[in-house]
């Protein structure tokens, strides 16, 4: 249920107002320097000047910076700085050798999943010296030099003397970096590209060189994004196509198998054209960026956006058209979607420099500099070509000449973020701005002005031939001695808008039962603070959800769970709130299994606990999620869940009589023996113990045990069901006798029906035999139990004397023989 502020709960209530008042106490130090211009100067002469290069983002949100060091006594140094999520500059380096080490450009950087820092650089003195081309360099996550080398491939070795380039570091998995580089073994014939595998800490291991033979095609190409999926990796970037673009460059993707060494797919377009050349024209320059004129963005959609920098005017009837960029957008097959040119009139047509920068919600970020005019211009468009601001601000220096760092912008539409270098007599300067759209102070910000516009552009698709072959790449390492020192800058701030952004509150249901219905999560924020709430959370429990406008979400779930949701201002990522929701799908159904049947002495346990419940009642009343059953009967329980569903369960416990009795205990002599036996039909029957046991079948055993001995037997009855029993038989020592009577009367009155001995004590050997009067045996028998019930062969036998003898032996006693008469009377 969603509850409007003044219905909230009071403990919730509370949290929130708590939250308020805490919120405004500390405004001032939540979101500072939402927008601000800041300048760090060099502290040393203008001889030794900086150039920047290429910026990557940190894990956390800042920035490397990476360029060199201009001035005669500095050649061949570096400079490394590194800026906060909040861009604060938290440590300069300078990177230098001693003894000389020669000019290097220092061309890429990526943050190791260990925080190290890997520097790539090629050497740049003018001349090839012959050794390997590639400069690593690996720095600790505090700007200090750890580890160096220079490397190359000695199966390579025209490339010592060639050009190169090193355009990517790319992470691969949590341990390990991927290198890219790039270079011409010979002009406009054949290129390498190099895929070179290293650890964290720099150490390189196994590397792949693809050769390329243009043959009119792919010549000298410079990545500027790159995928990894598995052992595929895909490359997208831009280079010459000879005979293809005339003079123009073409963007193209390529996709490679690391393990097989081979090309999967190639596709490759010729950018659009650039505009005629006029006096006074100076392309952007490079100063050794394999930025400086192309730059690719990957969209959450997987769309490619391939931008190409451009300065030149086009003579038109209506006046001046200058392109100063083309951004072309491809699907993720890299088909072409649509192109567009951004172009201004007569303006910045002469040493102009210019930056852009796409995020993922298809914002076009820009930033130029007017050497000629002193002026700079950013503005920002939405993804559907329309510029909602466009602004100028004059050159903060007192010298011309100045260039553009490359951007770090915040993944945030209304945001424009960009550092302008620039000079004076004593020192270089880096200025950085970091501009809501909404701060409109023109004294800090600059004037609204409309200067840019969109117009249609075309790619043309290029019949790529080249042809690709893979190798193994033979490694060859040499040692470098770079060292890395502070390089003092000083921070001054020259204006600065604190954050509109000083309350954010969520208003969320803590229950969801019906998720067949989307649920509004709203946060409130002060009005003055622009652009879109950011909500964050896990999405394991949510079927969908879409950001309906700047301030609400609407989501569905797909399964029960906790979900803790979090809502911060994209204005200012210090400012947070959260809440969480409990999600309750129905139950299917409570289950306390099939009926059984009771297994004598058994407990049963019934289960019916589950986290979706909340309450539990069972037949008599009690309410445990679990019952104990230990007798036959009927249980039922009813569970209710957290959104006060009601669910049933009952079960039969059923008793049976499975005949499971030895007897009574018995008393017998010594010698004696006994039959024991159960119902015959269960799974298994073991009895116990073995002493003077027979086994006669599996349910019965015969016993002659010399001393009292008790005799149980486990039956299992059914699967996991097992039935004892247990006698106790006693031995005694009893009288020794054995007494035959002298007349037997077989009329079936239960009465002296048979004719056989009354004996006692224990007799180990017997044996009757009876003759009729002339002398015919008529019965035999070794069991003292039996006897004669006065027929021979099924026939009566009539009144008469019968002869008798018996041998017999007592235990412990010799054999004896006994003979008498016995008169058959009816």
């Amino acid at each position: 249920m969603v509850y409007p502020v003044s219905t909230l709960p009071m403990k919730r209530y509370l949290t929130i107002l708590l939250l308020i008042i805490s919120t405004f106490a500390v405004a001032q130090n939540i979101c500072v320097d939402s927008s601000i211009h800041e300048r760090y100067s060099t502290q040393l002469p203008l001889s030794d000047s900086l150039m920047f290069h290429k910026q990557t983002k940190t894990f956390d949100g800042g920035t490397f910076t990476i360029g060199h060091i201009k001035a005669t006594k500095a050649n061949g140094d570096a400079i490394v700085i590194r800026t906060n999520k909040y861009g604060t500059m938290e440590w300069s380096k300078r990177i230098a050798s001693n003894p000389f080490s020669g000019y290097i450009a220092i061309e890429t950087v990526e943050e190791a999943h260990n925080g190290n820092i890997h520097i790539i650089a090629k050497f740049n003195n003018g001349t090839y010296d012959g050794r390997p081309p590639f400069h690593l360099l690996v720095l600790s996550p505090n700007g200090d030099v750890i580890g160096q080398k220079r490397f190359g491939f000695t199966n390579s070795p025209n490339l010592n003397n060639k050009s190169v380039r090193a355009s990517l570091i790319l992470r691969k998995g949590t341990d390990s970096l991927l290198y890219i580089l790039s270079g011409q073994v010979n002009a406009f014939t054949e290129n390498q590209v190099f895929l070179v595998t290293a650890d964290n800490s720099g150490i390189i291991g196994p590397s792949v060189i693809i050769n390329a033979q243009p043959s009119g095609g792919w010549d000298f190409p410079v990545f500027r994004y790159g995928t990894l999926d598995g052992g595929q990796l895909t490359l997208y970037g831009s280079s010459g196509f000879i005979g293809q673009c005339a003079n123009r460059p073409a963007f193209f993707s390529i996709t490679i198998d690391m393990g097989n060494k081979s090309v999967l797919s190639n596709k490759a377009y010729c950018a659009p054209e650039n505009s005629a050349l006029s006096a006074g024209y100076q392309a952007p320059r490079d100063f050794f960026s394999t930025e400086a004129y192309d730059k690719t963005f990957i969209q959450p959609n997987g769309n490619i956006v391939m931008a190409r920098a451009y300065n030149g005017v086009v003579p038109d009837p209506s006046g001046m058209t200058n392109k100063l960029f083309s951004i072309s957008t491809f699907d993720p097959s890299f088909n072409h979607l649509h192109s567009e040119y951004v172009a201004t009139g007569d303006m910045m047509r002469d040493k102009t420099v210019q930056e852009i920068f796409v995020d993922s919600a298809g914002t076009s970020h820009f930033s130029f500099y007017d050497f000629k005019n002193r002026t700079i211009y950013y503005a920002l468009a939405g993804p559907s070509n329309t510029f909602f601001l466009q602004k100028k601000i004059p050159l903060p220096s007192s010298k011309q000449y100045t260039d553009f760092t490359r951007n770090s912008i915040a993944d945030n539409r209304y945001l424009v973020n960009f550092t302008v270098l620039s000079y004076d007599n004593s020192s270089t300067h880096i200025d950085r701005f970091r501009v809501l759209a909404n701060d409109t102070s023109q004294v800090c910000f600059g004037t609204d002005t409309a200067f840019l516009s969109f117009t249609p552009a075309q790619v043309s698709a290029i019949d790529w031939q080249s042809q690709f072959w893979g190798e193994d790449g033979a490694l060859e390492e040499q040692p470098l001695n770079f060292f890395s020192v502070d390089y003092p800058l000083l921070r001054t701030i020259i204006c600065k808008i604190v954050s509109r952004c000083d309350s954010i509150k969520i208003n969320a249901p803590d229950t969801i039962c019906n998720m067949s219905q989307p649920v509004l999560v709203t946060a409130y924020k002060n009005p003055l603070c622009k652009g879109k709430v950011v909500f964050t959370f896990d999405t394991a429990l949510v079927r969908s959800y879409q950001q309906i406008n700047d301030t609400t979400l609407s989501l569905t779930f797909n399964k029960s769970g906790k979900l803790k949701i979090f809502a911060q201002p994209s204005a200012c990522d210090r400012l947070k709130d959260s809440a969480e929701i409990m999600v309750y799908a129905p139950v299917p159904l409570i289950d306390l299994g099939s009926d059984a049947i009771y297994c004598p002495g058994r407990t049963y346990l019934l289960d019916a606990s589950s986290p979706d419940f909340k309450t539990y009642q069972w037949q008599d009343g009690s309410m445990g999620n679990i019952y104990f059953v230990s007798a036959p009967g009927t249980y039922s329980v009813m569970a209710t869940d957290h959104c006060d569903r009601q669910y049933f369960d009952t079960i039969r416990i059923m008793g049976k009589d499975f005949g499971i009795a030895l007897g009574k205990d018995s008393t017998i002599c010594k010698s004696e023996s006994m039959i024991l036996s159960v119902p015959a039909g269960y799974l298994s029957y073991n009895w116990a113990p073995s002493y003077k046991t027979t086994h006669l079948d599996p349910n019965k055993i015969e016993v002659s045990p010399e001393i009292s001995t008790s005799y149980t037997v486990e039956i299992e009855v059914f699967n996991g069901c097992k039935i004892s029993d247990t006698i106790n038989i006693v031995v005694g020592d009893c009288d020794q006798y054995l007494y035959f009577p002298t007349g037997f009367t077989p009329n079936n009155d239960g009465l002296n029906d048979r004719f056989r001995p009354i004996a006692g004590g224990g007799i180990i050997k017997y044996e009757l035999q009876i003759y009729d009067r002339w002398g015919q045996l008529v019965f035999r028998t070794t069991d003292k139990t039996s006897g004669l019930d006065g027929k021979f062969k099924g026939h009566v036998q009539d009144n008469g004397v019968f002869v008798w003898q018996c041998k017999y032996q007592f235990y412990g006693k010799q054999e004896k023989l006994m003979n008498g008469t016995v008169m058959l009377v009816r």
